[in-house]
């Protein structure tokens, strides 16, 4: 967004300085803007401007769209291709990743192309339903902790961590 505007491509004649701040494209940006499919993008008009004080036009609203998409589907392809790596490298072939549901539970287009990356990645035959699956909770940091407590315990013949595997 920075480098359109700079190029006088998007928010010309704006104050940008907001995009210029650490983790200044909220999450909760990202399905606000994708999901205002209106033609008016009354909805996406409304965030930019709550959020970061832009008045964007009509056809600079299509573009935040499409960049949230684009930065949408890569962080999720990138989110499944963690997962994959680890159930490779485990030979897991079915199991159910337990997740934040921060970003699952109110991105849902994030959540269908974190899965479709792993059916991509696999190479999952369409009549096949997904071996590995997400599972989101509200309380995902909670549950995951608790999760990772009890298996750890499980697995424990001894002391769970010496001092030295503190990380």
């Amino acid at each position: 967004m920075l480098e359109l505007h700079e190029a006088k491509l998007l928010f010309v004649g704006q104050d940008v300085s907001c995009l210029r701040q650490p983790n200044a494209l909220d999450v909760s940006l990202f399905p606000t803007l994708e999901d205002d499919i209106t033609e008016c993008m009354e909805n996406a008009r409304k965030c930019l401007w709550e959020k970061m004080g832009l008045d964007p036009a009509p056809h600079e609203l299509k573009t935040c769209r499409y960049l949230a998409e684009l930065v949408g589907t890569r962080a999720a392809r990138l989110y499944s291709c963690g997962i994959a790596a680890i159930c490779k490298k485990r030979n897991i072939e079915r199991c159910h990743v337990g997740v934040d549901g921060a970003i699952f539970g109110h991105y849902q287009n994030y959540r269908k192309r974190a899965a479709q990356a792993l059916r991509d990645i696999f190479a999952w035959p369409d009549d096949l339903e997904d071996p590995i699956v997400f599972g989101f909770y509200k309380d995902g940091s909670g549950v995951g902790a608790a999760l990772i407590a009890a298996l750890a315990v499980e697995r424990s013949d001894g002391p769970l961590l010496s001092r030295t595997e503190y990380f």
